[in-house]
Protein backbone atom coordinates (compact mmCIF):
# COMPACT_ATOMS: atom_id res chain seq x y z
CA UNK A 1 0.00 0.00 0.00
CA UNK A 2 3.23 2.19 0.59
CA UNK A 3 4.23 2.36 -2.66
CA UNK A 4 1.32 3.12 -4.30
CA UNK A 5 1.19 6.47 -1.77
CA UNK A 6 4.63 7.28 -2.70
CA UNK A 7 4.14 7.52 -6.36
CA UNK A 8 1.96 10.83 -6.24
CA UNK A 9 4.74 12.28 -4.37
CA UNK A 10 7.54 11.20 -6.98
CA UNK A 11 5.51 13.13 -9.95
CA UNK A 12 4.82 16.05 -7.72
CA UNK A 13 7.89 18.04 -8.25
CA UNK A 14 7.19 17.04 -12.28
CA UNK A 15 4.46 19.76 -11.77
CA UNK A 16 5.30 23.53 -12.52
CA UNK A 17 3.40 26.14 -11.13
CA UNK A 18 5.04 28.49 -13.04
CA UNK A 19 2.69 28.62 -16.25
CA UNK A 20 0.08 30.86 -14.10
CA UNK A 21 1.99 33.59 -13.31
CA UNK A 22 2.28 35.82 -10.29
CA UNK A 23 -0.78 35.23 -8.28
CA UNK A 24 -1.13 38.84 -7.26
CA UNK A 25 -1.39 39.89 -10.99
CA UNK A 26 -4.49 37.41 -11.80
CA UNK A 27 -6.96 39.80 -11.08
CA UNK A 28 -4.97 42.71 -12.89
CA UNK A 29 -4.33 39.71 -16.02
CA UNK A 30 -8.30 38.91 -15.75
CA UNK A 31 -9.70 42.47 -16.41
CA UNK A 32 -7.26 42.88 -19.21
CA UNK A 33 -8.25 39.69 -20.41
CA UNK A 34 -11.87 40.93 -20.35
CA UNK A 35 -11.73 44.20 -22.03
CA UNK A 36 -9.81 42.53 -25.12
CA UNK A 37 -12.30 39.56 -25.49
CA UNK A 38 -15.21 42.55 -25.07
CA UNK A 39 -13.49 44.50 -27.81
CA UNK A 40 -12.99 41.48 -29.90
CA UNK A 41 -16.17 40.14 -29.89
CA UNK A 42 -17.84 44.01 -30.86
CA UNK A 43 -15.84 44.39 -33.88
CA UNK A 44 -16.64 40.73 -34.92
CA UNK A 45 -20.45 41.56 -34.37
CA UNK A 46 -19.70 44.98 -36.50
CA UNK A 47 -18.32 42.81 -39.53
CA UNK A 48 -21.23 40.26 -39.09
CA UNK A 49 -23.74 42.89 -39.09
CA UNK A 50 -22.13 44.68 -42.11
CA UNK A 51 -21.48 41.29 -44.35
CA UNK A 52 -24.94 40.60 -43.72
CA UNK A 53 -26.47 43.76 -44.73
CA UNK A 54 -23.83 43.85 -47.71
CA UNK A 55 -23.99 40.30 -48.67
CA UNK A 56 -24.74 40.62 -52.72
CA UNK A 57 -22.45 43.48 -53.09
CA UNK A 58 -19.87 41.86 -51.13
CA UNK A 59 -19.71 39.02 -53.24
CA UNK A 60 -19.90 40.59 -56.83
CA UNK A 61 -17.22 42.54 -55.45
CA UNK A 62 -15.25 39.63 -54.74
CA UNK A 63 -15.98 37.74 -58.08
CA UNK A 64 -14.97 40.97 -60.19
CA UNK A 65 -13.98 44.68 -59.04
CA UNK A 66 -13.38 45.22 -55.41
CA UNK A 67 -15.25 48.17 -54.43
CA UNK A 68 -16.61 50.36 -51.94
CA UNK A 69 -18.13 46.99 -50.15
CA UNK A 70 -14.96 45.59 -49.93
CA UNK A 71 -13.64 48.11 -48.70
CA UNK A 72 -15.97 49.03 -45.52
CA UNK A 73 -15.04 45.29 -44.65
CA UNK A 74 -11.90 45.91 -44.86
CA UNK A 75 -11.74 48.73 -42.97
CA UNK A 76 -14.06 47.71 -40.40
CA UNK A 77 -12.58 44.33 -39.77
CA UNK A 78 -9.13 46.15 -39.87
CA UNK A 79 -7.49 43.79 -42.96
CA UNK A 80 -4.12 44.52 -43.22
CA UNK A 81 -3.98 45.59 -47.43
CA UNK A 82 -0.91 42.36 -47.37
CA UNK A 83 -3.83 40.54 -46.68
CA UNK A 84 -6.74 41.24 -48.67
CA UNK A 85 -5.98 39.66 -51.67
CA UNK A 86 -6.44 36.21 -49.25
CA UNK A 87 -9.51 37.49 -48.07
CA UNK A 88 -11.18 38.13 -51.64
CA UNK A 89 -9.97 34.61 -53.30
CA UNK A 90 -11.14 33.40 -49.42
CA UNK A 91 -14.83 34.90 -50.22
CA UNK A 92 -14.67 34.10 -53.75
CA UNK A 93 -14.51 30.23 -53.00
CA UNK A 94 -17.70 30.68 -51.04
CA UNK A 95 -19.70 32.79 -53.18
CA UNK A 96 -21.79 29.69 -53.64
CA UNK A 97 -22.76 28.92 -49.66
CA UNK A 98 -26.34 29.55 -48.63
CA UNK A 99 -27.05 32.79 -47.05
CA UNK A 100 -27.17 31.96 -43.44
CA UNK A 101 -24.07 30.08 -43.49
CA UNK A 102 -22.02 32.31 -46.19
CA UNK A 103 -22.26 35.02 -43.06
CA UNK A 104 -20.75 33.28 -40.56
CA UNK A 105 -18.17 31.84 -42.67
CA UNK A 106 -17.56 35.03 -44.28
CA UNK A 107 -16.97 36.60 -40.86
CA UNK A 108 -14.54 34.09 -39.76
CA UNK A 109 -12.81 34.47 -42.70
CA UNK A 110 -12.28 38.20 -42.40
CA UNK A 111 -11.74 38.05 -38.01
CA UNK A 112 -8.87 35.73 -39.32
CA UNK A 113 -7.40 38.11 -41.85
CA UNK A 114 -7.46 41.39 -39.24
CA UNK A 115 -4.94 42.67 -37.30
Amino acid sequence: MRPLLALPLLLLPACDAGHLGNPLLLPVTGLATAAENASYNARRSRVSDLLAANQPAIITEALSTPGPALAALYQTAQIPPASQPAVLRDLAEISAAPAADWVERATVIAMVHSN
